[in-house]
């Protein structure tokens, strides 16, 4: 069953808005990892929930830790 006259990946369109800026990041992987922690409390009880926060937990932290090097190898580059 086909839902359109096209198929495949869509072109990219220029929704006008900006990209989230990579110094903004780290603040908003902080709150991801607050906000698994009290979700994680809150459902002690659940192991696949748990098992899933540690999993995006690990994501978050890892998409951190690479931003904040490409802030650094940006910030190397302009010197």
């Amino acid at each position: 069953m086909v839902f359109g006259s096209r198929r495949g990946p869509r072109s990219p369109a220029d929704t006008g808005r900006t990209a989230f800026p990579l110094e903004h990041l780290a603040p908003y992987m902080r709150g991801i990892n607050f906000a698994l922690e009290a979700i994680s409390e809150r459902v002690a009880e659940d192991e696949r929930l748990q098992r899933e926060a540690v999993t995006y937990r690990a994501i978050a932290q890892d998409s951190m830790k690479h931003g904040l090097a490409t802030l650094k190898l940006r910030e190397s580059m302009t010197k």
